[in-house]
């Protein structure tokens, strides 16, 4: 709703009958004024009619206003619609037409600079209001309850003065609420020194004749900072979401090109480095040139992968000055001999400033291992046993550590020794635990005291998991020691 009061066409002066603020709740009212009536020339105004009646001598009044500013709304939706496509929210057609009214001054006790209870924002002006959308110096957006929409724009040297007005179609408040707002959002203006700030106009409505200062208002749903001479250079708006019970609150900014901050995000949500590179490079970007210093912050997050094992943990904060859209940050990465397979690293972006999270704000970094499967294989090609031992005992390796268990059959056969004779069957599974690269199996041996020849045994490996490859040896000769005493019969002589 846009309220409007009356002025003279001749000369922007107050007429007699219309209407002054404030609203019992101290709100600012009338929003603008526009021609209702003449106090020279033909005294009174031409208005449209039922029937195509003109108005002729007397005709006067806030009813002439409000339709010279109705059809100068609807020029600035059909305007809005050809340079944007969409049909602009009603508040966005309120913010254009506050943004570009001429502000009334006559040095009155009614007239003050920016707005006062009498003539608002001041008299609406249909060709600014054009020229305001066919410069796209509008924009619509919305904001929740305690959060912060920032935009920017820049200022050219010599710039006389820069405005910039929000607007907001609030939710209906209860019935002789006090005030009545409802959403309560904030406009602030920073300069580019990022310190100074600016705030909006507001009035007292204890003191209506009083010139508008400004400060912090809660209780009107449009506000307006102006700002003379203002320094060259980017300035930072803020519209913040101070108390949106009902949200989000859709708003509507007019009087800039409103750029929004940069995204940052990763440039990939995939990236993966071998595991003997050392280093693993991570680049993140930001969609568009910042007119300010961005920052975002980095971390490693557990993944697959185990830190300080497989990579170091690393965490900072990236810094892309003015005119840098990418940079990098590193993880280290720790190399091994462990066959293994491919382990993750989550990343992650954080806490942005002058800028937004985009996507992808988490990524992936997969370290490929590069450690050939293990081979498994006999410690020797021989192995000997004294036949007294009763066990003998064969050594089987890996030829390097698997971050699985790797199994292996063995099996043993008759050389020159005999199965259950000299020694008991041989057959059965080793296992090798994660990280293990040696293990044993026994073979029983049956002790006689038969003097006999050194026996041997064939040895064989077979069979290895799919997470090893059969090395060499992978057959062996176990060889039985004979330590019976040999009996030596002699023949025996007799002489005669």
């Amino acid at each position: 709703m846009i309220v409007v009061g009356a002025t003279n066409s001749n000369n922007d002066s107050m007429t007699t009958f219309s209407s002054w603020g404030p609203l019992d709740d101290g709100r600012l009212k009338p929003d603008v004024v526009g021609p209702g009536c003449e106090s020279a020339g033909e005294g009174y105004i031409r208005s449209t009619l039922p029937g195509d009646i003109y108005g002729g001598t007397g005709w006067c009044g806030t009813s002439m206003a409000a339709p010279a500013v109705s059809g100068i709304a609807a020029l600035v939706i059909e305007q809005y619609r050809t340079t944007f496509g969409p049909t602009p929210l009603p508040s966005t057609v309120k913010a254009i037409l506050l943004q570009t009214a001429v502000d009334l001054d006559a040095g009155t006790s009614y007239y003050n600079p920016g707005p006062d209870f009498a003539s608002g924002y001041g008299r609406v002006d249909a060709q600014a209001a054009a020229d305001l959308i066919i410069a796209q110096k509008a924009r619509e957006d919305q904001v929740g309850n305690a959060a912060t929409d920032t935009f920017y724009f820049d200022v050219a040297p010599s710039t006389p003065s820069i405005q910039v007005t929000l607007a907001w179609d609030d939710e209906p408040g209860a019935n002789n609420a006090n005030p009545a707002l409802v959403n309560n959002l904030d406009l602030i203006l920073t300069e580019p020194n990022g310190t100074t700030i600016h705030l909006p106009w507001v009035l007292n409505p204890a003191s209506p004749s009083n010139s508008a200062t400004t400060g912090t208002d809660s209780i009107n749903n449009v506000e307006q900072v102006t700002v003379a001479s203002p320094a060259a250079g980017t300035w930072k708006v803020e519209v913040v979401g101070t108390s949106v019970p009902v949200g989000p609150q859709h708003y509507s900014l007019a009087g800039q090109s409103f750029a929004p901050p940069s995204t940052v995000q990763f440039e990939s949500s995939d990236y993966s480095v071998d595991e003997a590179a050392g280093m693993a490079t991570i680049t993140a970007t930001l969609n568009t040139i910042s007119p300010v210093d961005v920052t975002v912050n980095y971390a490693t997050q557990m993944g697959t992968a185990t830190p300080d094992v497989d990579y170091t943990v690393v965490s900072g904060t990236l810094t892309f000055t003015t005119g840098v859209t990418l940079q990098t940050f590193s993880v280290p990465i720790l190399d091994d001999d462990i066959d293994e397979t491919d382990e993750t690293v989550s990343l992650e972006l954080t806490d942005p400033m002058s800028a937004t999270l985009g996507t992808p704000n988490v990524a992936t970094l997969t370290i490929l291992d590069d450690d050939p499967l293990p081979s498994v294989a006999f410690a020797s090609s021989e192995f000997s046993v004294i036949e007294s031992a009763m066990t003998a005992t064969v050594t089987v390796t890996l030829s390097n550590p698997s971050a699985e268990a790797v199994t292996v059959d063995y099996l043993g056969t008759d050389g020159t020794a005999t199965v259950i004779d000299d020694y008991a069957p041989i057959s059965g599974t080793i296992t090798f635990t994660a990280g293990v690269t040696t293990t044993t199996f026994s073979v029983s041996i049956v002790d006689d005291d038969v003097s006999e020849p050194d026996e041997t045994i064939n040895l064989a490996l077979a069979n290895p998991s799919v997470s090893a490859t059969l090395g060499t040896p992978a057959t062996a000769v176990l060889t039985i020691m004979n330590d019976d005493d040999w009996i030596i019969y002699l023949p025996v002589v007799l002489r005669n």
